[in-house]
């Protein structure tokens, strides 16, 4: 198979899954489900999604031939062509041996990794149901996924000194265990095929259950359910199962010490140590939790889904993970009281995707949530999430995803978004310059705007026009973050008449400087400025204070003549004034500057 094809197949893998995890993440449990016909579901549970995965990126126990042992596939995947990081793939399977080796051990039951270690735990898992014979004859098949298309002796060359340092090691750790080492590039993945494998069955117990009809395409149910098996589920899927959700855990000391989630956890404490209040009031103090499945049936006091996720209730899931696993408090947790608390549900079962972002909106509506937050999950962000990726830059679609990673594995800024360097290209930011540089300041001023109208939105998030090049949206973004600064101290101005002061300009004064660089044909400044965030970066204030107070731009001058004048900030008036500055600069809205900048991508490097 073609690398270009394995990316392509890759990518929509990450598109249609919102594997949290990101496209590059989304290699090792699309070969999963590709190889060993795995559901897509069962596929990620089995593969990493870059959270403390110990050296391995998914995993996999295979059926061997009739009288040998199962063999358990162990994958490090790396999706690129570059011959150094994949030959530190073979590196990092070895530095997982330790961990592999003790979860082999029949004696052992637990682990020491932490909480968070999703393929660890899982991995686990499935090795408990062996028996302890079958689990000491395993064979394993240490593999390292690849996009390289290099001659296979120039792969071998490569690849042979970190090979055998591996295979020594196996032999040293795993000496009972038959081992067998395996680089798999795109000419082992064979002929494009379509696997269509049914996830498996996740239970719930469900207490006063009720059916009915909620359209013609969807049912639903509604009772309660416990919320042991909710946190249990998370242990398996972690984030995943809130991938179409519209935000994150919110780790700040607001959320988790004295706000919901704090009081939650205090809930919880006095019911599941100290039994009191009964554990069973948990559930009149909760607003309920909305789950969507493909497929959903009742039976005998528990409800079977196929492909669940959380569309409401990540905060009360997590939370509740959080505080079951916590080393202070989970040894003086009493299970008796822990597996009595209960959750009002609804569940959901449709194959309408449309519905379901409509019902993830709708549930989400009657919390303190932002209109941007309510398109978190539209395909169009979650495809720009992955663009900003591929070029290092954290592009925060979710309402605390910046948060979230920085409190679950704060290496991958480091390994994984070096270009975003402390901070983030936001979703109601980005929208709110986008709609500036194409002259829209109406909208741009009035965001909630922006995201409530489909008309609005749809020409702000244009995969044809507006959002072309990630490389000036970069620039936008940071635009965005220094403009405001650069009007307040730095251009020595100040309303004449007690009007509006210069940070009432922020968005004017970005679309006159993109459509002055734009007209001017700066591909190179604009180019240099996008390659990375550079938050109140002084160099980058400095050449944009140069830019707007320069005698060639006007920019400074018409802003003082212009709005510096005003006497108010009435909507006519500014607008007036900023027509008047248009003019004056010759910046009409002829000039295109998402026609003009729309193919920087292509001479911005990309360092897979």
């Amino acid at each position: 198979m073609d690398a270009t094809v394995v990316r392509q197949i890759v990518r929509d893998f990450s598109v249609r899954t919102a594997f949290t995890g990101g496209e590059p993440h989304c290699f090792a449990p699309w070969y999963l489900h590709q190889k060993f016909r795995l559901s897509e579901t069962q596929a990620m549970e089995q593969a990493s999604d870059g959270n403390y995965d110990f050296g391995i990126d998914g995993f996999h126990l295979a059926t061997a031939a009739s009288g040998d042992p199962p063999i358990l596939v162990l994958v490090q995947a790396k999706y690129t062509e570059n011959l150094q990081l994949i030959v530190k793939g073979f590196h990092d399977l070895e530095s997982a041996l330790p961990e592999v080796s003790r979860s082999l051990s029949p004696d052992v039951v637990g682990t020491e990794a932490p909480i968070q270690n999703k393929v660890l735990v899982n991995l686990r898992a499935m090795l408990n149901r062996l028996d302890a014979e079958t689990r000491g004859r395993l064979a394993l098949d240490f593999q390292v996924l690849h996009l390289s298309v290099a001659d296979g002796t120039i792969l071998q060359n490569r690849f042979r000194e970190a090979m055998n340092r591996l295979s020594e090691a196996l032999a040293e750790r795993l000496l009972e265990h038959n081992c067998r080492i395996t680089p798999v590039g795109p000419r082992e993945l064979g002929p494009q095929q379509v696997i269509v494998a049914p996830p498996e069955e996740v239970q719930l117990r469900m207490e006063g259950a009720h059916e009915f009809r909620a359209s013609e395409s969807a049912r639903a149910f509604s009772g309660l359910t416990r919320l042991a098996d909710l946190v249990a589920l998370y242990s398996v899927r972690r984030d995943d199962l809130f991938s179409r959700n519209v935000r994150y855990y919110l780790h700040s000391k607001k959320n988790t010490e004295k706000g919901p989630a704090g009081k939650m956890r205090a809930t919880l404490k006095q019911m599941c140590i100290d039994g009191s209040p009964n554990p069973e009031c948990f559930a009149l103090y909760h607003n309920g939790i909305t789950i969507f499945s493909r497929r959903a049936k009742l039976a005998n006091g528990e409800i079977r889904l196929r492909d669940p996720y959380v569309l409401n209730g990540c905060q009360t899931i997590k939370n509740a993970f959080f505080f079951r696993f916590d080393p202070n408090l989970k040894s003086k947790i009493k299970d008796a009281y822990w597996h009595r608390v209960t959750v009002p549900v609804r569940i959901i079962e449709t194959t309408n995707d449309e519905l379901v972002r409509s019902v993830t909106v709708n549930t989400n509506r009657q919390n303190a949530m932002s209109p941007a937050a309510l398109r978190s999950n539209d395909p169009v962000q979650i495809r720009l999430e992955q663009r900003f990726k591929e070029r290092h830059i954290f592009y925060q679609r979710q309402e605390g995803a910046y948060d979230n990673i920085g409190s679950m594995k704060p290496e991958l800024f480091q390994d994984e978004y070096e270009n975003t360097r402390g901070t983030w290209v936001d979703i109601r930011e980005i929208a709110r310059t986008i709609a500036a540089a194409a002259g829209e300041i109406g909208i741009a001023l009035h965001p909630n705007d922006l995201f409530e109208s489909d008309a609005a939105y749809s020409r702000c998030f244009n995969e044809n026009t507006t959002l072309r090049s990630i490389v000036f949206l970069t620039f936008l973004q940071n635009l965005h973050d220094i403009v405001g600064l650069v009007l307040k101290k730095d251009l020595n101005l100040e309303p004449k008449n007690r009007g509006p002061k210069p940070s009432h300009f922020v968005f004017h004064t970005i679309c006159l400087l993109v459509r002055y660089l734009a007209k001017e044909r700066r591909h190179e400044f604009v180019a240099e400025w996008g390659d990375k965030l550079h938050y109140r970066d002084k160099a980058f204030r400095d050449e944009i204070r140069k830019i707007i107070s320069s005698y060639s731009s006007g920019i400074r001058k018409e802003i003082a003549n212009r709005f510096m004048t005003l006497e108010s900030g009435h909507t006519t008036a500014v607008s007036a004034a900023f027509e008047k500055c248009k003019s004056a600069l010759h910046l009409k809205d002829g000039i295109k500057p998402f026609e003009v900048f729309a193919n920087l991508d292509e001479a911005a490097p990309d360092d897979d």
